[in-house]
C-alpha cells in the first residue's frame, strides 16, 4: 500500500471548502486543489492508502482550520478526522534526534525540518501544497507530490 506523509497545506485543502465568493479563475484554481486534495483524504478514508503525519500536524490543522473558516465545530472536526483515519502519528520524541540533525544540515525552517525527519524516518512519499518543501524534499532525495502539480 502507498504510504504518504500528508503535510498541513494539502490536509487543509481538502477538507476545507474555497470560500472565495467571487466567480473567477482563482475560485476555479481553488476548486481543483481542493477537490484533489479531498480525493487523496478518501483515499485514506478507504484505506486504499496510508496516511502519516507527525503530531505538530494535528495542532497546525486545528489552527488553519479555526483561522480559515472561524468555526470551533469544523477545527474540531478536522482534527477527529485525522486522527480516526492516520495510520501512523510521529510524535517529537521520535523525531527530535533526525529533526536536529536535518535543521543543522539543510538549514530551513522548523516545520519543513521536521517534515523531512518524518520522511526519512518513514520512506514514504511527501504530499503538500507547499513549493518551497517540495523542492527541497526532492533536492535531499525524498519523494514528493506537489498538489498544484497534482491537477
Amino acid at each position: 500500500m502507498d504510504r504518504f506523509v500528508f503535510d498541513t497545506t494539502f490536509i487543509v485543502k481538502g477538507l476545507v471548502e474555497p470560500r472565495r465568493k467571487k466567480q473567477d479563475e482563482i475560485l476555479e484554481l481553488q476548486l481543483k486543489l481542493h477537490n484533489k486534495a479531498k480525493e487523496y483524504l478518501e483515499k485514506v478514508e478507504r484505506e486504499e492508502i496510508e496516511m502519516i503525519i507527525p503530531s505538530i500536524a494535528l495542532v497546525e490543522t486545528a489552527s488553519v482550520v479555526s483561522r480559515l473558516t472561524n468555526d470551533d465545530k469544523l477545527s474540531v472536526d478536522a482534527v477527529n478526522f485525522l486522527l480516526e483515519n492516520v495510520e501512523e502519528i510521529l510524535f517529537d520524541f521520535e523525531t527530535l534526534d533526525t529533526a536536529i540533525r536535518t535543521g543543522i544540515e539543510t538549514k530551513a525552517s522548523g516545520f519543513d525540518t521536521l517534515y523531512i525527519a518524518v520522511l526519512k524516518l518513514t520512506n514514504a512519499t511527501l504530499l503538500t501544497d507547499d513549493f518551497k518543501l517540495h523542492n527541497l524534499v526532492k533536492e535531499k532525495g525524498f519523494q514528493s507530490k506537489l498538489l498544484r502539480e497534482m491537477i
